[in-house]
């Protein structure tokens, strides 16, 4: 019974475009003719930018200078967020790579675009904020990951296309032996092999891109970097660098540390995505640290050469920038080295909107939600953001305008996979400085944080705290219903209580 709720959540809302057959292969899809898209409603008066979009893979909020880490070697990183508005609050909607980055591209949350695992992909018929600009009348380019399903040609809203199958790799030698399709890149089509460290080719082909762009025509460039993801593999020139760095004191594995955390979260240790699996003679914990800061220093270098390319172009003052990641990553606090959860270094993101004239410089402390990067996006090109996304547009918060009516609480929804069976589904709900948790098909305790008094999620308040739990769990089904999941939180909730006995 409640796995058929959950593939209702899933699967998003009724009438949703269906899945396409793989390419080439006809399907249902194919047969339909396909609807006329709805026209574009501009901004009257607006002065379209272009858009520049960097993408890292699994950088936490925390792994940034200019978040508070002195450890992080990210001038560049820093410097942008200084010239810019940085989200201090910044979160995605689910903490996994395809579905946030399909959340991005959409304004919509997983349950309603249907890439709830790493092997799904967007229907081609799915508005994306690629496709309206292209529509809009903006050169587009996407250089770098993709990471949605295993499809190896160009996606839909992209005049030019550089990207590798899934999760590629850092280095790319000479000699490298193998299939064609995985010793190089997809250049609009065509497979070529390439040579050198990964993250400095990305930018390569970016930053002639970017330099090619005439003023006449907004362009719109996504470069989505590999790193920081791992297994990690630095470049040369950093792989001596910042020998001191240690990584945060793994949890131990005793009853007391684990005191009000689910059994799941424990059991995690000995799997592929916990310190006992994935460190216990397979990798070392100082190294693995390391080589996450190191493979980030690439990146930096990445953004410092974007910039100076848009400030030598003149380009600069008519652009907006924005710097985020897919999602967090834990370094083995709760004994987990993955993402996934709902705990803050798993789904709290860097994210840094520079935009000359238009965004004031300093910290937001607003809710900012991977889905709000579409309508943002939108707006700055001067395309009013269709009705029905899940995100709202930053644009008022980067002029230093707070909406009455700016979100003070927002969903998080995590679907299990097959893949990575160890993190059950999640629901939970983040209200002003509570967190609350639940996990459906493992029937423990929720999860109560006041993030206020205890911002590393250490002490579990929900025994305690029924009128609290119950007021949560009360908010936490209306946001759902609002946003069309067709879970119905509370009845499941009764299922385990009272069925399962539990």
């Amino acid at each position: 019974m409640i796995a058929s709720l959950l593939a209702g959540c899933a699967g998003g809302e009724p009438g949703a475009e269906p899945e396409p057959a793989p390419d080439g292969a006809p399907g249902k899809a194919a047969k339909k003719r396909a609807k006329p898209e709805p026209p574009l409603e501009r901004i009257t008066g607006a002065k379209p930018r272009n858009l520049l979009v960097v993408l890292v893979d699994d950088l936490r909020w925390d792994a940034v200078g200019y978040a508070g880490n002195a450890r992080a070697k990210t001038p560049a990183i820093d410097a942008l967020a200084a010239e810019g508005a940085a989200f201090e609050r910044a979160y995605v909607t689910t903490a996994l790579c395809a579905p946030s980055r399909a959340s991005m591209l959409t304004g919509l949350y997983a349950h309603q675009h249907g890439v709830t695992s790493n092997a799904g992909d967007l229907p081609k018929r799915t508005a994306t904020y690629g496709t309206m600009l292209q529509r809009a009348g903006y050169a587009t380019a996407y250089v770098g990951k993709w990471h949605m399903g295993d499809r190896l040609d160009p996606r839909p809203g992209w005049d030019h296309w550089i990207s590798f199958r899934g999760q590629g790799q850092y280095d790319y030698p000479d000699g490298q032996r193998g299939s064609p399709k995985d010793r190089g890149f997809n250049f609009d089509g065509d497979f070529r092999e390439v040579k050198g460290y990964v993250t400095d080719l990305l930018t390569d082909h970016a930053v002639t891109w970017l330099e090619a762009q005439s003023s006449a025509k907004p362009w719109l460039l996504v470069v989505s970097h590999k790193a920081v993801h791992a297994p990690l593999s630095p470049p040369e020139r950093y792989r001596a660098a910042l020998g001191d760095l240690v990584p945060p004191e793994i949890l131990p594995d005793t009853d007391a540390a684990y005191a009000g955390k689910p059994k799941w979260l424990r059991a995690m240790r000995a799997s592929e995505l916990g310190v006992d699996g994935t460190y216990r003679g397979r990798e070392d914990p100082d190294e693995w640290y390391r080589n996450y800061f190191r493979c980030l220093q690439a990146v930096d270098d990445s953004v410092g050469r974007l910039v100076a390319a848009l400030k030598a172009s003149g380009a600069w003052e008519n652009t907006a920038v924005v710097f985020t990641s897919d999602n967090g990553f834990a370094f083995g606090e709760r004994g987990v080295v993955d993402k996934r959860n709902f705990y803050e270094e798993s789904c709290r993101v860097p994210l840094v909107v520079a935009a000359p004239g238009l965004a004031t410089p300093g910290a937001r402390r607003e809710f900012a939600l991977n889905v709000d990067v579409a309508p943002t996006l939108l707006e700055l090109a001067g395309v009013v953001p269709p009705a029905g996304l899940h995100g709202r547009s930053l644009v008022p918060l980067l002029r230093g305008r707070v909406p009455e009516d700016w979100r003070k609480a927002w969903l998080y929804e995590y679907f299990f996979e097959r893949t990575y069976p160890q993190t059950p589904t999640v629901l939970g709900l983040r209200s002003g400085k509570y967190k609350l948790v639940t996990y459906h098909g493992v029937w423990e305790e929720d999860e109560l944080y006041d993030l206020e008094a205890d911002p590393d999620e250490q002490h579990n308040l929900a025994p305690g705290a029924k009128e609290r739990v119950d007021e949560l769990w009360a908010a936490l089904k209306e946001e759902a219903e609002r946003l069309g999941c067709r879970l119905n939180p509370s009845w499941a909730r009764q299922v385990a209580d009272e069925e399962v006995g539990i």
